[in-house]
């Protein structure tokens, strides 16, 4: 009897200090060592998490999707800086920002303030696509990459008309992947655009603006100083480097003037109450409904 009530005791000595990731002032700590920090930089109605180093730069963007599980929860998109083909999605519920601090610091995921390739890519095969199969999610998502493109070659081959009234010229772009010397082909439309899902999320993944998997332009952020008062300005670009739109506002206001370069015209769009990744996001969303990228 007191061998058993021994073994119990010292089990619920090593409970008790087995430590767990705490949340202390957006910072995340693990055995007394801070580790990151999480952010929420989203909405009541969006939700949008950034993890960034003790250093306050940006590792890991957390954003919601339009994909869902099977049980119809949300699935929210992990998208790690400077690394374009490593994701990862975790299901949304109430204690997600608590769950997120826990996996990535279980999984290492940031060491020495950057994060660490291997346990990111332990991270994301635990957690890729595959993992969530869905009715909201295409089959060929989850499929690999090789297979993506062997089935894109097919409906190519199947969708191809016996007669063509009109010939579509197709334009491919090559893009550089950061940090690679690998080259990626993108088609364009007939009106230079990336062919994609419009339909789908945007992303920023560092510089670039991301849908559907696919990269559509990038954005540059500067200070500006507009009718006297500090604000900003930004730059979107083409995925061919072509200045798209500039958006200018002063800072703690509640809208934005979008100049778009083609045409030269001037819109007021109301600005969200977010960080910049949210305010970029949204003058992108712009550009993109308006079809100019």
């Amino acid at each position: 009897m007191k061998s058993l009530l021994f073994a119990i005791l010292c089990s619920c000595s090593l409970i008790a200090n087995a430590q767990s990731a705490i949340i202390r002032h957006n910072t995340v700590i693990l055995d007394n060592e801070e580790l990151f920090k999480l952010y929420s930089i989203g909405t009541f109605t969006h939700q949008t998490y950034k993890v960034k180093n003790l250093k306050e730069e940006d590792l890991i963007l957390i954003d919601q999707t339009t994909l869902r599980n099977d049980q119809g929860t949300i699935l929210m998109k992990l998208i790690f800086n400077d690394m374009p083909n490593a994701e990862a999605y975790i299901p949304m519920n109430v204690s997600f920002k608590k769950q997120l601090a826990r996996l990535l610091a279980n999984y290492s995921v940031v060491k020495n303030n950057t994060l660490d390739a291997d346990a990111v890519a332990l991270f994301c095969k635990n957690y890729g696509i595959a993992t969530y199969p869905s009715k909201y999610i295409s089959e060929e998502l989850t499929g690999t990459k090789t297979e993506t493109k062997e089935m894109k070659k097919v409906v190519k081959r199947e969708e191809k008309p016996v007669v063509e009234t009109k010939k579509e010229t197709v334009e491919i772009a090559e893009v550089v992947e950061e940090n690679t010397d690998e080259k990626q082909e993108i088609l364009l439309d007939e009106n230079g655009l990336v062919k994609r899902d419009i339909t789908q999320q945007i992303y920023l993944s560092g510089s670039k603006i991301r849908q559907d998997y696919k990269e559509i332009g990038s954005y540059t952020s500067e200070a500006k100083m507009l009718l006297g008062q500090e604000g900003k300005q930004i730059n979107i670009f083409s995925i061919k480097g072509e200045k798209v739109g500039i958006a200018r506002f002063i800072n703690g206001d509640e809208q934005c003037e979008l100049l778009t370069v083609r045409d030269n015209k001037t819109w007021n769009i109301p600005l969200p109450k977010g960080d910049m990744y949210m305010i970029v996001k949204d003058i992108v969303r712009v550009l993109c409904d308006k079809m100019y990228m």
